[in-house]
């Protein structure tokens, strides 16, 4: 007595261990239906239905909650592995009593028989959320992946029209259903589109912002027929990485124009530099000499078109035995104060003549000097 006893409460606890486990222990009929014959307490949180509803003779068989879709490679699997004396491990989709969808993992063996009159006994567990959280991260990782290649691309040495073409294509592969929209970067006089790009009623969009002010938009938009709600088709962490692209174009569209006010300002001043009437050349320091680098068109005249092959030398080249300008040189580079001095040469034909020469620093290694030609008369001895 008291050993069967022992026995009924072992089988108690087991049975209590079995139902405490987070998924349905179950034991079935290798039939078309998986007719059950025993199934745990965790089938109800699993199917919605309690473990007597789909039992043998009862409202629902397990076959039919498995989605038609999956339910052949269900089939075909498990017989297989039957064949073959093997467990099985699978996973697939149900749709529980309430209409929700779930992913399940199911690990299932032979325990007897053969055929039509095999039985089979396994575990079934939900993985719905870690199937979400798989997806999630792999969202994120497009997401990120999306933003560094966006951020290369901007810091990149293309040109602002074919940087902006290419951040157009690329922002489609951050999404979801990535096959299914189309983007476009949006300014004030041009437009930059990825492939097959139509303006349609379900988008996301989001400002390009330079200091507060709006410059343009970026839109993304469904092209393809899909049976996700348009109110639920965006995702907020798409519209949060729209908003980073959008501030990575802001920062690439600001640069570009400060760049080009650059350019502007520099060709203004290479301008007035070659108009300038007073011949200027300018020397760069390299250690203790200085190598004339440019010149402008007054001192082309004044050295009747000499100065160019010049280029490239040093002062002590081109100016030998005149230890004293040198130093003037050497002198302003040291102080970077101005400086100026009144020479003679004989420039022209063993003529002497005379000039006044301006000094003046420029950050960071080079001075510039302005040739003045002085006429004076040459007194014999």
């Amino acid at each position: 007595m008291r050993e069967s006893e022992g026995h009924a409460h072992i089988a108690r606890e087991f049975a209590a261990l079995l139902d405490s486990l987070p998924g349905m222990v179950y034991r079935c009929r290798a039939d078309r239906a998986w007719t059950l014959d025993y199934v745990s307490a965790g089938a109800l949180e699993l199917t919605g239905y309690r473990p007597d509803e789909l039992l043998t003779g009862e409202r629902r068989a397990y076959a039919e909650l498995i989605v038609p879709m999956d339910r052949h490679g269900v089939e075909v699997a498990v017989e297989a592995a039957l064949a073959s004396g093997q467990s099985f491990t699978l996973q697939y989709r149900i749709c529980d009593r309430y209409g929700h969808t779930k992913q399940v993992w199911e690990r299932g063996r032979l325990l007897q028989g053969k055929g039509a009159d095999a039985v089979l006994e396994g575990f079934i567990t939900d993985i719905t959320p870690l199937r979400h959280a798989e997806g999630a991260l792999r969202q994120r990782i497009k997401q990120l992946e999306l933003l560094h290649e966006v951020s290369s691309i901007a810091n990149g040495d293309l040109s602002l029209d074919d940087a902006l073409w290419l951040i157009a294509d690329r922002i489609p592969r951050g999404y979801r259903y990535s096959p299914e929209v189309a983007a476009r970067i949006q300014l004030t006089r041009q437009s930059y589109t990825s492939p097959h790009f139509t303006p349609g009623a379900c988008r996301q969009c989001t400002s390009i912002e330079v200091a507060g002010r709006a410059i343009g938009e970026i839109e993304v938009c469904r092209i393809a027929d899909s049976e996700v709600p348009a109110d639920r088709y965006f995702l907020p962490e798409e519209q949060n990485m729209l908003r980073a692209v959008a501030g990575s174009v802001a920062a690439l569209v600001e640069r570009a124009r400060i760049v080009d006010e650059l350019r502007a300002r520099e060709s203004r001043t290479r301008a007035l530099y070659e108009c300038m009437p007073v011949a200027t050349l300018v020397w760069q320091q390299h250690g203790d000499e200085f190598v004339l680098i440019d010149h402008n068109r007054a001192a082309d005249a004044l050295t009747e078109g000499r100065v160019h092959k010049a280029i490239g030398r040093t002062f002590a080249e081109l100016v030998p035995g005149r230890p004293e300008l040198a130093d003037a040189l050497q002198s302003c580079a040291r102080s970077r104060a101005p400086a100026r001095r009144e020479v003679e040469f004989e420039l022209h034909a063993g003529q002497p003549a005379s000039y006044i020469v301006s000094l003046g620093f420029v950050s960071p290694d080079m001075v510039l000097t302005h040739v003045i030609d002085v006429i004076r008369p040459v007194r014999e001895p």
